[in-house]
């Protein structure tokens, strides 16, 4: 591994620690689909400014695909760091001076990766960072609050759609870029891969969002069937129609992303809700 590589699986792993921390002494299993929430509004909100707006560049030297290898880096960032300290800032209720001087070190840790030459602005300034830090925090809050009382339909709803996409956009992820599975054809940018993320980002939440409100607004067997159903064949169609483009893999291995989503928020479901 790379001097790069090193640091950044350093940064996670700190961060996995502080979450297994939190987990530890709060004993409560929502506080795993807390992070699940979180990691999944860090992931929309990199999706429009790294995927759509060019925001910043990563160098985690993980990936040879220098577009993929970018996004292992944002993973660190919005899948490890940013969702795991705001779980942890709710779940211990931190003052709001002990928030800032956090979000100010986060900013530091930014400045760091500058310097090294680790991480590269385009238009993107580190003050960004922190005010999407606190505006974390004030979310995790919510979400912490809500999860913590009784939730109805609606935000158990979101609070499975939202583990939903992150579930499926990560798999979707490293089945294509970490495992050359296969690659979305939008013809939305020049870069394929780039291409091939812009386009996955609004299948996994098209696809969250029907397993998410069938499973919150009916939860029967026989309409779950009907979603995946339904769900793979409009899969079948971006297959047909050159949307997706198949590597090594056959359709139904493909296929089985729907179903493991669907299995990964009955999971959440029955661990966080179920008394």
């Amino acid at each position: 591994m790379t001097y790069n590589t090193y640091i950044y699986i350093s940064l996670a792993f700190l961060a996995s620690l502080l979450f297994l921390y939190t987990l530890a002494k709060q004993k409560d299993f929502r506080i795993i689909l807390l992070y699940f929430i979180m990691a999944g509004h860090t992931f929309l909100f990199e999706y429009v400014i790294f995927t759509l707006l060019d925001s910043y560049v990563y160098y985690p030297k993980i990936l040879q695909n220098p577009f993929y290898d970018s996004i292992m880096g944002a993973i660190v960032s919005n899948g490890f760091v940013i969702p795991m300290v705001s779980v942890s800032m709710a779940a211990f209720y931190v003052s709001w001076k002990n928030r800032f001087l956090t979000a100010f070190y986060i900013m530091a840790i930014e400045v760091l990766f500058l310097s090294l030459g680790i991480y590269e602005h385009n238009w993107y300034r580190t003050i960004y960072t922190g005010f999407g830090v606190l505006g974390a925090f004030l979310i995790a809050d919510f979400w912490h609050s809500t999860l913590r009382g009784k939730p109805g339909r609606l935000a158990r709803f979101f609070s499975l759609f939202i583990p939903a996409y992150t579930f499926k956009a990560s798999a979707q992820f490293f089945a294509s870029g970490v495992f050359n599975k296969f690659i979305y054809t939008a013809g939305w940018f020049e870069n394929p891969y780039r291409d091939s993320i812009a386009y996955a980002t609004p299948s996994a939440i098209f696809c969250s969002l029907i397993l998410a409100y069938t499973f919150t607004y009916y939860k029967r067997w026989a309409v779950l069937l009907l979603s995946l159903i339904f769900l793979c064949l409009t899969d079948y169609l971006q297959y047909y129609f050159g949307f997706i483009q198949l590597y090594d893999w056959s359709l139904w291995m493909y296929f089985l992303l729907t179903p493991a989503a669907l299995a990964f928020i009955w999971l959440l479901d029955a661990i966080s809700f179920r008394r």
